[in-house]
């Protein structure tokens, strides 16, 4: 029996970082409409967000996350995507969907 190659899964790692970026737009967009741009941790998005929307600052944030999620994949970064993609599941969507849904 072989063991599966962590190049295998790399695509399944990029594929769940690129889906918790988009929860945690969903889930954010969701909180700041609903509670209020001060909820927002996040100090550089909190003042964006005053200054041009919560939509425009949280479509551009998560565009360039993305993106570097896409750099971490092609130069074959994937732990580091794996932990950030973990990261943002235990840090963003996780205490959004609390918050939202509580």
């Amino acid at each position: 029996m072989t063991a599966v190659q962590p190049r295998n899964q790399a695509p399944i790692v990029l594929a769940i970082f690129i889906v918790a970026q988009i929860l945690d737009a969903v889930f954010t967009y969701g909180g700041v409409t609903r509670l209020g741009v001060e909820v927002e941790m996040n100090v550089l998005l909190a003042t964006a967000m005053r200054a041009s929307g919560p939509a425009l600052t949280l479509a551009t944030a998560k565009l360039v996350a993305c993106a570097c999620g896409l750099f971490l994949y092609w130069t074959a970064r994937h732990r580091t995507l794996a932990v950030a993609a973990g990261l943002y599941l235990g840090v963003a969507v996780v205490p959004w969907c609390i918050v939202l849904l509580w």
